[in-house]
Formats: structure tokens, sequence, C-alpha cells
């Protein structure tokens, strides 16, 4: 499929996958998803959730004014009421609509890395688990020769407080550095 915008415009791409986050079609998504056009549709995804961000943020603000304004005596309860319903109403097709952009993002991202050299997460985090996993080795070593020092515990120790972010998403709660460790490893004999 042939997008009807060029890679350098924007302003055509955000229309276009503004409508691609309404009604998805899946062959004007792999238009989108190409080498050639990722990096454009990375792009303002993330300009369309920053506009979402800062319409949340003025919708709260404009929330919070109605209840101050009805807790002043200015507005009624039913003025109220019906602020408080618009707000709900929007904030609902609101989320559904952020959902969207979220997955997508989380569909490309890896490939926009790929194609821009920024794999610096992925990279600190392998060199992280080939650290722990170093530590690992060294306390079994030394537990089988009985020489453990007091620095060495508090290495191991360490260890064990420390966590390993499984992605760069924020949402996703990062497991123990051990328990990585443990899964990484081949299964002892």
């Amino acid at each position: 499929m042939r997008l009807p915008y060029e890679p350098d415009d924007d302003i055509t791409a955000e229309e276009l996958i503004g409508i691609e986050l309404r009604s998805p079609d899946v062959t004007r998504w792999r238009a989108m998803i190409t080498d050639e056009r990722v990096i454009q549709t990375h792009r303002v995804l993330k300009s369309i959730y920053r506009t979402i961000e800062i319409t949340f943020a003025h919708r709260n603000a404009e929330l919070r004014e109605v209840r101050a304004a009805f807790q002043a005596g200015v507005i009624t309860e039913r003025q109220r009421c019906d602020a408080v319903a618009e707000y709900e109403r929007w904030k609902g097709r609101a989320l559904t609509f952020r959902s969207r952009v979220v997955l997508r993002l989380e569909q490309i991202v890896h490939r926009v890395r790929q194609l821009t050299g920024d794999l610096t997460f992925e990279g600190a985090q392998s060199a992280l688990l080939r650290l722990a996993t170093a530590v690992a080795d060294h306390q079994i070593t030394v537990e089988r020769q009985g020489e453990a020092t007091a620095a060495d515990r508090l290495l191991w120790a360490r260890l064990t407080t420390l966590t390993y972010p499984v992605t760069r998403n924020e949402d996703v709660a990062p497991v123990a550095l051990a328990d990585a460790v443990s899964q990484a490893r081949p299964p002892q004999k």
C-alpha cells in the first residue's frame, strides 16, 4: 500500500495515524511500519501521546476548578454533576485511545531502536546480567573452597537486593536480579 504522505510530512502522517488508531487496517499499518516509515510513525505516535498527556493535565485542572467553584457556591450541584459526567465520558474515550497509542508504540519501539542504533538499554541490561552472573559464579566457586571473606558475603548479599529491569516500560515491575540470573543460567547437573 502506498501512503498518501512523504516521510517528512508529519502533519499528514498524524492525520492518517489517527485514522489508523480509530479504525485499524492491517495493510495500512504494515505500510506505516516499513523500514522507510517506522521512525516517522514512531515520532508521530510519541507526539500524539504527548498531546494526550497534555490534554489530560488540562482536563484534570478544569475538573479541579469545577469542584472548587462548587465548594465556593459559584455553581450548582447539577452543574457540577454535569461537568463530572462529561469529564468521565471524555476520560473513558481518552483512556481507550491512549491505550491504542501505547500498544502501537510498543509494537514498533524495538525496530526503531534497531534502525537508529539506540540499543543502549538492551546493552546495559545484558551487561548487568553478565556481571550478576559472574558474581553468582564467584559465590559458587568460593563456597566450594570454603574461603568466603566479609567482602564476598557483602557482595553476595547485595546481589539479592538488586532488581533487574525486564523492559524499558516503567509500568512493568523489575524482577530480583538473583532471579534473573537463575533464569538465564542453564540447568545445573
